[in-house]
């Protein structure tokens, strides 16, 4: 084997275990946007609904101050640990 033949082996192994790294990597960028996103909704919430508020709306007021809180639950969920210390953002299988 040539010297160009072995350093393409070497690339060619050093690319295939790195689109692996990267795949395992997306899946873990995917869960933390998607928290990301669901905060950045509740506090829009949060600040449509005292908007709403301020207008008179007590339904939409409410309604928007329930969903704000089942997303916050549902993001304490997924990332506050527990007594183990594992998180189910964690523990999310990845294939």
């Amino acid at each position: 084997m040539t010297a160009p033949q072995r350093s393409y082996g070497l690339l060619r192994r050093f690319c295939v275990d790195q689109v692996k790294t990267d795949r395992r990597n997306n899946k873990e960028n995917r869960m933390d946007l998607a928290l990301s996103i669901m905060m950045l909704a509740i506090v829009g919430l949060v600040a449509g609904a005292w908007f709403a508020f301020r207008r008179g709306q007590r339904r939409q007021t409410w309604l928007m101050l329930i969903l704000a809180v089942v997303m916050a639950v549902n993001v304490g969920i997924w990332t506050i640990p527990t007594q183990s210390g594992a998180t189910l953002k964690g523990a999310a299988p990845t294939q």
